[in-house]
């Protein structure tokens, strides 16, 4: 009977541990996809805990039975039945708890693994709208020149409408990243959803600025070709005047000789 009962107390210690480390967890909405998949890993380790302590459980009820029956204790008989059936309610409720655990445990590891997919899709997004503005800074640095070259500077008034009409495009892009990154933010830790604004909002500001300086020079563009245009009517008229004069002498070296 000491047996017996050194068992009935061993199993009701396991149950006790088991039990404080199903509800002694940190919240799992705060755990990396590591911590998780650990967390999974020891909530299986409980499971087949508990199932070796149900076999246990059922060599330790024979074991009473067999006490019972040799003993003419009614009272006794009656404590071992009830202790019994408290271990078995305890173990049925642990085994429930291990369960619901793992299932919340599932649940929030694809939880966090959408959220990094859904991440990594928005980080590819954003990362390409970043590279589009700092290949069109290099491609557009520089302030238009005065030339007479008008075909030169009206490619160049071609290629600035273009790259605002892309600007345009590209800031209605960010209007969508920026309902992503919102939805994305309410998943993640305050820390990460700042940065994540942060690092939209510095994006936003930079291609608005970069959309006001393409505008400016298209301004300039428009500027420089009738500066150009001028120069060039002034040139061509230095050069009729020129002709003219020219024309003048030859003619006067004309006259005279006759």
């Amino acid at each position: 009977q000491q047996d017996y009962q050194q068992s009935v107390q061993d199993l009701s210690q396991r149950l006790d541990t088991i039990q404080q480390l199903i509800f002694g967890d940190v919240d799992p909405s705060t755990l990396s996809p590591e911590e998780l998949a650990q967390k999974l890993r020891d909530n299986q380790e409980l499971v087949a805990e508990l199932e070796q302590i149900e076999k246990e459980l059922e060599k330790v009820r024979e074991q009473g039975e067999d006490i019972a029956q040799s003993s003419d204790d009614p009272e006794g008989q009656d404590a071992m039945a009830t202790t019994l059936k408290v271990l078995t309610d305890r173990l049925k409720v642990a085994k429930e708890q291990a369960g619901e655990k793992a299932q919340m445990l599932e649940t929030q590891a694809e939880d966090v693994e959408r959220l990094a997919s859904d991440r990594a899709v928005y980080d590819d997004k954003l990362k390409d709208v970043e590279d589009w503005l700092n290949k069109a800074r290099i491609a557009h640095a520089g302030d238009p020149q005065v030339t007479y070259d008008m075909p030169y500077l009206q490619q160049q008034l071609d290629d600035n409408q273009d790259l605002q009409d892309d600007l345009s495009k590209h800031l209605l892009h960010l209007s969508d990243l920026a309902v992503q990154c919102e939805q994305l933010a309410e998943k993640e830790t305050p820390q990460e959803a700042e940065r994540l604004r942060y690092q939209l909002a510095a994006l936003q500001r930079d291609m608005t600025q970069f959309k006001l300086d393409s505008t400016q020079k298209q301004e300039k563009l428009k500027e420089a070709a009738k500066e150009s245009e001028r120069k060039k009517a002034q040139l061509d008229e230095y050069k009729e005047s020129v002709e003219n004069l020219d024309k003048w002498i030859e003619d006067t070296k004309k006259v005279s000789d006759a």
